[in-house]
């Protein structure tokens, strides 16, 4: 296959196989063993995971090596590495090995390999119309899996990079490109209104960005009374929701959407919300507290090591051994300690300012305003759901793209 194909097919597999696995572990254990999809994380995490090693061995086999340099921006990089290994180390020394720590080294040597593959490959150099056809296969099949009888949402990240896939079409202004952006528009309607159900806040403060970006890039392109309507549609959609909220009462029953836009806009009690914020603040405290209790000053600077563990307390319930920390600096400081909070800011902050910088968030280039605006959603995710943010493939190959990008100007690697 040409150098086009290649990559298509080697950025398409790291996007698209590993949710693919969790396709399948929808249909093995919600449809076949009719198991509830609250208690089936770990297994869909596992096959996530076979996707993901699955699209990594395609995508080293097909795509064609390049000499590109790594810039300065790799350093952070380098570091957050070198830093992770020390932390599966000291644990591994510690308390030696456990299911956690091999799903942190894992996502270790995923990491390394997919900023190592973007140093590979020109990851622009792609044919957007079928990268595009092939996650609408995804998409497709996610449908008929929730049709058949599964929880009808995949997750928060894949209907994110759904989203992006929506407002995008390819450069060719061709037949098969309008009829492949209508059957895309059609299937994402229907998948978003069966998850509209369960969008979580993060997921929802990120499609308000997004879709209001493009609707004012849209608008402010057209020379009509079309802003002039959409702002008279926008301010009524706004009365309208604030009027519903507050004839919305907060209940369980309701879907969890709703909830969180009734007890957002109208400020009300939402308990299921509110606990779940509570938690999180249990989980931060408990932390510390440990810190408190067990630290010495080399914890400290390099935290308990990657499968270390916390108790808590939470709203509803005890867990003992927690290794778990919904929030991403508090992550940070239990695994690899104040070092690793720094160098995880620093690389935030880094790439948010390389993005700004060369524009990428408004690059006319599709894949790069994919993966700027898929690592936004990233970022806000880090502050709620650290543990999805270390283990995304997409993530890991915009790092490895801003780390490897030599022209500001023209947006391409050389």
């Amino acid at each position: 296959m040409n150098e086009r194909t290649a990559n298509t097919f080697a950025i398409g597999s790291l996007l698209i196989f590993p949710f693919l696995g969790v396709e399948l572990c929808r249909v093995i254990y919600e449809i076949v063993l009719g198991r509830y999809w609250y208690f089936i994380s770990s297994n869909k995490s596992t096959f996530f995971a076979i996707g993901l090693s699955l699209a990594l061995v395609l995508a080293i086999a097909c795509v064609k090596r390049s000499r590109k340099r790594f810039n300065a921006l790799s350093l952070f990089l380098f570091a957050f590495f070198i830093l992770s290994t020390y932390s599966i180390i000291y644990s591994f020394l510690a308390t030696g090995i456990d299911q956690i720590l091999l799903k942190q080294l894992f996502y270790l040597l995923c990491s390394i390999a997919i900023v190592y593959l973007a140093k590979s490959f020109n990851v622009l150099n792609i044919n957007f119309f079928y990268l595009k056809l092939f996650w609408l296969v995804l998409l497709v099949v996610s449908l008929l899996v929730s049709i058949a009888g599964a929880y009808p949402f995949s997750g928060p990240h894949m209907f994110g990079l759904s989203s992006l896939f929506l407002i995008l079409s390819s450069s060719e202004k061709s037949d098969k490109t309008r009829q492949l952006d209508i059957v895309y528009g059609l299937v994402y309607l229907i998948v978003f209104i069966l998850g509209s159900g369960d969008i979580n806040r993060s997921l929802l403060i990120w499609l308000v960005l997004l879709f209001g970006y493009k609707f004012y890039i849209w608008t402010s392109r057209k020379k009509n009374m079309f802003p002039v309507f959409w702002l008279f549609f926008i301010t009524l959609f706004s009365v309208s929701l604030f009027y519903i909220s507050e004839n919305i009462k907060v209940s369980e029953d309701n879907s969890k959407t709703l909830n969180r836009i009734a007890s957002i806009i109208g400020q009300k009690d939402d308990y299921v919300s509110s606990e779940s914020l509570n938690d999180r603040k249990l989980e931060n405290e408990a932390v510390l507290n440990k810190f408190t209790l067990e630290g010495s000053d080399l914890n400290y600077l390099f935290g308990f090591g990657a499968s270390a563990s916390y108790d808590v307390w939470l709203a509803r319930k005890r867990l003992p051994e927690n290794k778990n920390v919904h929030t991403g600096p508090f992550y940070e400081l239990l695994k690899r300690g104040s070092v690793g909070v720094i160098i995880q800011f620093s690389i935030i902050l880094l790439m948010i300012l390389f993005t700004i910088k060369n524009r990428l968030f408004f690059s006319e280039n599709k894949i790069e305003f994919l993966l700027a605006w898929y690592f936004l959603l990233c970022c806000i995710f880090f502050m709620t759901w650290a543990d999805s943010y270390y283990t995304s493939p997409a993530l890991w190959l915009f790092y490895g793209y801003c780390a490897t990008r030599t022209s500001a100007r023209k947006g391409i690697v050389e």
